[in-house]
């Protein structure tokens, strides 16, 4: 997707996922040369439907007549299969497994790989008498931790070791404890805490096992987005109100169990709501999106402990090449450059050169949506 200039000799290579309604687009953001349109694969007839399972079945066949070919020379695939709306995606293994959510009451686990990525294959994970809105899949992608629509609770599945390639509900935690949809159910990175959090004003962090170790009212009327950093020390919320609201759990020494969650500090400046964040993955920066029309980049590397201020590194107003109000945001690993959507397009913005370095657009149908940069 990009033209990168790489220092040394070394190539940044990022995927971007971006949903469709009931379908994955896949981007490949190897670096630096372009990809070729892959050839066309002859039409083929749809396959007769088969019962449910956790096997990994391959992608269905495109039916005849329908257009093979990318909308975009740096579009990889398009993962294809749920039924119905895609409610969340997340990475787990180094990139190389998505789980994608659907109303559909499954989550799929696709295998990515980009040298192969004409028939990736998937595990089925089905969510019995509820539907899931949001998802997470461990780093191992071992566990996945849902939000559930019915229930506005989380569940846990985790990977059998008994029978391989299949996931079983291992916990469902305690109802009650949110009222409204949840829009993202987060584990964090080593796994010792799970952080669910709702479109009303509720903020629940619990332990791994279920326990609810603290419940946040956010005051904020809505919240809209909330993440937690790539090692897991911090979690972020942005909502209605212009400040993004950083937490940082603190762990028992011997049993290795969140104990509290004191607030480490705030990010200011934005005039409207926070629609979209993300961390860099050394956690020194966080980039933020607002309706104010700005993107702003954030330098939290400071000493919080004693009140010193994060800093504000570049303040951007809405690139020239989108195509409706900025929403979401996915951050490069190294912070350097940021992807934004807006309406069904999306930018790649280079912050030191203060340009944009690629415009994609008709990414997706419209509907509800979202990015990662793996």
């Amino acid at each position: 997707m990009l033209q990168y200039l790489a220092t040394a000799a070394a190539l940044v290579c990022a995927v971007l996922f971006y949903l469709r309604r009931t379908a994955l687009s896949v981007a490949n953001a190897a670096i630096p040369p372009p990809l070729p349109d892959p050839t066309p694969s002859p039409a083929q007839p749809p396959k007769k439907s088969k019962p449910p399972s956790h096997k990994p079945h391959p992608v269905p066949k495109p039916r005849a007549g329908a257009e093979k070919k990318p909308d975009h020379p740096r579009l990889l695939v398009q993962l294809k299969g749920h039924a119905e709306e895609i409610t969340g995606i997340s990475w787990g293994r180094g990139g190389t497994v998505l789980a994608s959510a659907s109303k559909d009451r499954s989550v799929r686990l696709w295998s990515i790989d980009a040298a192969k990525p004409t028939s990736p294959k998937y595990i089925k994970v089905p969510i019995d008498s509820d539907y899931p809105t949001c998802v997470a899949l461990s780093t191992d992608a071992t566990r996945i931790v849902i939000g559930t629509g019915y229930g506005q609770t989380v569940r846990v599945y985790d990977l059998d070791k008994k029978t391989p390639q299949t996931y079983t509900q291992t916990a469902e935690f305690e109802r009650g404890h949110h009222t409204a949809d949840l829009l993202a159910s987060l584990l964090s990175p080593t796994g010792k805490y799970v952080v669910s959090c709702s479109v009303d004003t509720t903020l629940n962090v619990w332990t791994e096992e279920g326990e609810l170790v603290q419940s946040v009212r956010t005051n904020a009327v809505n919240n809209y987005t909330v993440k937690v950093s790539p090692k897991g020390r911090f979690f972020a919320l942005g909502a209605f109100t212009t400040d993004v609201k950083i937490w940082e759990p603190k762990l028992d020494k011997s049993t290795q169990k969140v104990t509290s969650i004191p607030r480490a500090m705030d990010l200011t400046g934005h005039r409207r709501g926070i629609t979209g964040l993300d961390f860099s993955a050394d956690e020194r920066r966080v980039a933020t999106v607002s309706r104010d029309g700005f993107l702003r980049l954030f330098d939290i590397d400071v000493r919080y402990t004693v009140n010193e201020d994060p800093r504000i590194l570049h303040t951007v107003p809405a690139p020239a090449g989108l195509d409706g109000a900025m929403e979401l945001l996915a951050l490069a690993p190294d912070a350097r450059r940021v992807v934004v959507v807006a309406g069904r397009g999306f930018v790649v913005w280079d912050w030191e050169a203060a340009q944009e370095v690629e415009v994609v657009e008709s990414a997706h149908g419209g509907g509800d949506f979202d990015v990662l940069w793996g």
